[in-house]
């Protein structure tokens, strides 16, 4: 809760600060930023609780608050992804941040497409961003771009609504990422909800499919390409077109076609007309 006057503590019970004239967002009273930062200080006595509650993931520590139309505008236009479900609403971004590095050199393009003044307001939030939380999204970025990650930022690797390279049986099998990774109870790895085309006998579907990467072993950074399922933009060529080509192959044979022919059933007993076979089942749905 945010108050216009300073906070105090109310009755001898309380134990929570409250003011006299709440206020639900200071923004609006500053239409000439770009952006706000929140930053939400807890109590000592809450920590285990907070602890407990916030293990699946990292706690929220701040958030930003996009003002600025033009910056919303860009960041709307080059988003891969939402950065938590009531973003469109919200316009509130939070820690690590790493949203702004997944789309560090789109914004960067439609900031010029913008004009000055997106560029001016984007480069006031990248200051902030990549100085107040430079270790975690700097090291971040210099680990992917060597083709690698460490245990300590492997969930930051994935980008919602991205393709998923994991290798079933063999072959590398494609997957879409449906929301940010999550922590196993035991912290021994992140799980991946993803979906991948799937066929009915009739029609093609959406089936959901659960992924699992464990936590790298040492504390030395891993070769992402080591890892049991690693995003498409990490793979080599070879699997890229492979994956490319059989998908479209797939794709291209998702209507059910109908076709007739004679022959001896299972037993061996008749010989009759079967019909109604899809070419779909000759082919194992591997995208």
């Amino acid at each position: 809760m945010l108050f216009d006057d300073e906070p105090a503590r109310k009755g001898s019970s309380w134990s929570h600060l409250e003011g006299l004239h709440p206020h639900s967002s200071v923004s609006e009273r500053l239409d000439a930023i770009a952006f706000t930062v929140f930053r939400a200080y807890h109590c000592t006595d809450m920590s285990r609780h907070q602890q407990r509650l916030y293990s699946s993931g990292p706690r929220v520590t701040e958030l930003i608050h996009i003002q600025s139309p033009v910056l919303r505008s860009a960041l709307q236009a080059v988003a891969t992804y939402i950065p938590g479900d009531d973003f469109s609403q919200t316009w509130n971004l939070t820690t690590p941040h790493v949203f702004i590095s997944h789309h560090r050199d789109a914004l960067l393009n439609r900031a010029r497409q913008e004009g000055e003044s997106c560029m001016e307001d984007l480069k006031h939030l990248f200051e902030y961003v990549y100085t107040k939380w430079a270790d975690p999204i700097l090291t971040l970025e210099r680990l992917t771009k060597a083709g690698n990650i460490d245990a300590k930022r492997l969930p930051w690797l994935y980008k919602p609504n991205e393709m998923i390279i994991s290798i079933v049986k063999g072959v590398p099998t494609a997957y879409v990422l449906k929301s940010d990774p999550s922590w196993n109870e035991e912290l021994t790895g992140i799980t991946l909800e993803c979906w991948a085309w799937d066929y009915n006998g009739f029609l093609l579907q959406r089936k959901g499919h659960e992924l699992f990467v464990a936590t790298p072993s040492n504390s030395d950074p891993t070769p992402i390409r080591n890892l049991s399922a690693y995003p498409l933009r990490f793979a080599t060529k070879e699997v890229k077109d492979s994956v490319l080509a059989r998908g479209r192959k797939y794709w291209g044979l998702r209507y059910q076609h109908h076709v007739s022919y004679l022959g001896w059933d299972a037993k061996g007993d008749r010989n009759q007309m079967h019909a109604r076979l899809s070419n779909l089942q000759k082919i194992p749905p591997k995208f």
